[in-house]
């Protein structure tokens, strides 16, 4: 059976870390302390006590920071395969030739996590999809 007031901490802690990692702040332990007594404050006696608290926060540390190292041996990856299938683009008025392939949101700074990368892939999507209504178009 799930302990859903443990799922509910878990995934709490598991966001708190993963704010963190994008901007670092002082208050871990007050925002870990603030989950858990929110939790507590709607689940009662079914709530995780404080013990619990701190071995989900280590859990949920290891969790994020192994996402993280996967995030990062394979955005490379996944950048370099965007761009080899993102289409050229093709001026108006001269031959197709081979231009260098830039992401679909101008000039940003390179990818920083996983989040940026999927956002990136949702964004050129959108960019394609608008293309090709856009081509039909008289």
């Amino acid at each position: 059976m799930l302990d859903l007031p443990r799922a509910e901490l878990s995934r709490r802690c598991r966001q708190i870390w993963i704010d963190h990692e994008r901007n670092p702040h002082g208050s871990l332990e007050n925002d870990f302390v603030s989950a858990l007594g929110e939790i507590q404050t709607r689940h009662g006696d079914a709530a995780p006590s404080e013990d619990d608290l701190w071995e989900i926060v280590r859990t949920e540390y290891d969790r994020v920071a192994q996402a993280s190292a996967v995030a990062e041996l394979l955005l490379p990856r996944i950048s370099s395969l965007l761009q080899e299938r993102a289409p050229s683009p093709i001026k108006h008025g001269s031959p197709h030739t081979e231009a260098p392939v830039t992401p679909s949101g101008g000039s940003r700074a390179p990818i920083s996590n996983i989040a940026d990368l999927i956002e990136g892939m949702l964004d050129q999507q959108r960019d394609e999809t608008r293309r090709a209504g856009n081509s039909h178009r008289p």
